[in-house]
């Protein structure tokens, strides 16, 4: 039809070229084109028209099938995920237990193997290692002697804690079972007697908890107490512990610890006392712990040389919302170094390192174990920046931390060492002014010459400023 249109209007132009006389009959071309114009337009419209329509119905009509087709789909799958997921999962169950059944014979078998072997293994190479020590003679260090010795202990004490393991899953299960999660969403004080102990005045509403010296402190108020290593030796007939009495007259839960890695424990309050005193008795790790367990009903509580680490296992235990240190001060007297010159910083930096080493590991237990549950030291001395630390008055109130009080303490190993070093030369120094004398003038005054070293190890280096004589503080 528009080929039409085109002729026309070709016509036209030749009619309109050759001549002007063919007017009339360039009119009539005219409404002819506009009657085919206008037929055109309109059957195009309606052919328009027609195809909407008819795409509107095969759409609707292809929804409809696709949208039951896919309820009809979703069924089937569902159902069919539904008896597969049931059948699978009866499978698995079932396939679990079996294998978790073999398994557990497997694991039992090849650990009872493999400790007859490491122990046939590290019997002989200490045998063998012991021999080609012997054999050196003189040359033997001292470093070889204390492997020796750390060998045999942790063979003595891992045989020691296979032969009590019944006991101690009995005992403790009988003392700590009741008490799980039982002070969930409290605050929970740990009450150790360090010297920050006298500034502290009782949390309201808070559970305390003392160990030791704490039960004379009748200014608080405690609901659970512990001891432990608190025998004197069996040889002195009729002796008593020097605050037996006010163990004795406490009114709280109290707990007796027995280091379970010495047949029939060692340095415990005595069976008599636990009697006088209505105690439980539990079982704790005698050496410094390799690990601390979230279950204490099965396993020894922590130690790393005091008794503050087996009332925080027992704290972590009862899952507390937030557990104050109070006491907790990780340091020592200064007289204890005085009667004992350099045995007794070598004392002393063991436990140092000990206690510091315990501390942490406690902050990585807690991390792991019990993430919501805050620790804070209230007064912290040698435990600043390992915890959110909080400093009071007198009176209990809270003082405003300073920017330094907010550093958190390198807790690696190198750190540790490196606090302990400045902490003991701090002590030393300090006793050096008091009370120490230049052995040839016998003045005063002092400067440091050379601090801990691996050489001299706990012994700083001084010269006299009178006369400069050198000289090492405590003498060797």
């Amino acid at each position: 039809m528009f080929k039409k249109i085109l002729q026309y209007k070709k016509m036209i132009g030749e009619a309109i070229s050759l001549s002007r006389q063919n007017h009339e009959n360039l009119q009539k071309l005219l409404i002819m084109l506009n009657e085919v114009s206008d037929n055109a337009e309109r059957q195009l419209s309606e052919r328009t028209n027609e195809i909407n329509k008819r795409t509107n119905e095969l759409g609707a009509q292809v929804e409809q099938q696709l949208n039951e087709r896919t309820n009809e789909l979703g069924a089937r799958v569902e159902q069919q995920l539904n008896e597969r997921t049931n059948e699978l999962g009866v499978r698995v169950e079932q396939q679990l237990n079996e294998r978790t059944n073999e398994l557990g014979i497997r694991l039992e078998q090849q650990l009872n193997a493999r400790t007859n072997e490491l122990g046939a293994r590290v019997e002989q190479q200490l045998g063998e290692r012991t021999h080609e020590l012997g054999v050196r003679g003189g040359q033997l260090t001292q470093a070889s002697l204390d492997e020796i010795r750390d060998l045999r202990n942790r063979l003595e004490k891992h045989d020691i804690e296979l032969k009590l393991q019944n006991e101690i899953t009995a005992v403790n299960t009988a003392a700590f079972a009741e008490y799980r999660n039982i002070n969930t969403g409290k605050d929970v004080v740990l009450v150790a007697t360090g010297p920050t102990i006298e500034k502290y005045v009782p949390i309201k509403g808070a559970v305390h908890i003392g160990v030791n010296k704490a039960c004379q402190y009748k200014n608080i108020p405690l609901d659970y107490y512990f001891i432990q290593d608190a025998r004197k030796t069996v040889n002195e007939k009729g002796s008593r512990l020097s605050y037996e009495d006010d163990v004795i007259a406490l009114k709280c839960k109290k707990f007796f610890g027995m280091l379970s890695t010495t047949p029939n424990g060692f340095s415990e309050p005595s069976e008599s006392l636990l009697v006088k005193a209505n105690a439980t008795r539990y079982c704790g790790f005698g050496f410094p712990s390799e690990t601390i367990y979230h279950d204490i009903r099965f396993h020894p509580l922590a130690d790393f040389s005091t008794i503050t680490f087996a009332a925080l296992n027992f704290v972590f235990f009862t899952n507390p919302k937030r557990v104050y240190l109070v006491g907790c001060d990780v340091s020592f007297s200064e007289s204890f170094i005085h009667n004992n010159g350099k045995e007794g910083v070598k004392f002393w930096r063991v436990h140092l390192n000990r206690w510091t080493i315990g501390y942490c590991e406690i902050k990585k237990f807690v991390q792991r174990w019990y993430p919501e549950t805050e620790i804070i030291s209230i007064n912290p001395v040698n435990l600043k920046g390992i915890f959110t630390d909080v400093y009071t008055n007198d009176r209990g109130e809270i003082i405003e931390r300073t920017q330094d009080d907010l550093e958190e303490r390198d807790i690696s190993e190198q750190g540790i060492k490196l606090f302990i070093d400045e902490f003991i030369e701090k002590i030393l120094l300090k006793m050096v002014h008091e009370e120490a004398s230049c052995n040839k003038c016998d003045k005063k005054v002092f400067s440091l010459v050379r601090g801990l070293s691996d050489d001299v190890p706990n012994c700083i280096e001084i010269k006299c400023n009178e006369c400069g004589f050198q000289f090492l503080f405590p003498e060797v």
